[in-house]
């Protein structure tokens, strides 16, 4: 823990070991997604499960926290792990090149985890990932940039549950628990 002084000095050993201990499951390694989960793995997260479907492009190297014009399309999931194991490597980081999906949710949900960190830019699959947590009562943050807004709700489902349905995409008769 030698790299986590900081944090310890700061917060004390028995937090940080709770930092340490702690599993979060990261959807979406975009602007928002990258960056975040960069400074989970910095704060000494001890696994981290990064996922999503995309690769770095040239034109989202001025969003990502770590890629680099070398890594130009190769998943942003796999980007972030070899990134990551350099900066820090006592980290267990696991990546899945997966949308996420009522298809893929059980490989991705599963393992019980600390928190699930929502950064996905498409409602509807953020509004599936929300409720899925809900059912599972997995706590969850959920963030989201639209249109230069930057939206964030912690435990968050009624926020961009609201947007949703103000949106016209659905009814409340739409959402099953």
């Amino acid at each position: 823990m030698v790299s986590l002084v900081r944090n310890i000095q700061f917060f004390d050993l028995e937090a940080q070991r709770k930092v340490t201990g702690s599993y979060v499951v990261v959807i979406g390694l975009g602007g928002v997604g990258s960056h975040a989960a960069s400074m989970l793995l910095r704060s000494g997260v001890g696994k981290l499960l990064l996922v999503d479907f995309d690769q770095v492009s040239l034109s989202s190297l001025n969003r990502h926290a770590v890629a680099t014009r070398a890594d130009v399309g190769i998943p942003k999931a796999v980007c972030l792990k070899k990134h990551f194991s350099a900066i820090f490597p006592e980290c267990h980081v696991e990546a899945k090149v997966l949308l996420y999906d009522s298809s893929s949710e059980e490989e991705i949900l599963s393992g019980n985890p600390d928190f699930v960190l929502d950064c996905i830019d498409n409602i509807d699959t953020k509004v599936g990932l929300l409720a899925a947590c809900v059912k599972r009562g997995l706590k969850v943050l959920s963030a989201t940039v639209l249109v230069g807004q930057i939206m964030v709700t912690c435990g968050g489902f009624l926020f961009p549950l609201c947007l949703w349905f103000r949106l016209g995409r659905a009814d409340y008769n739409d959402i099953k628990f």
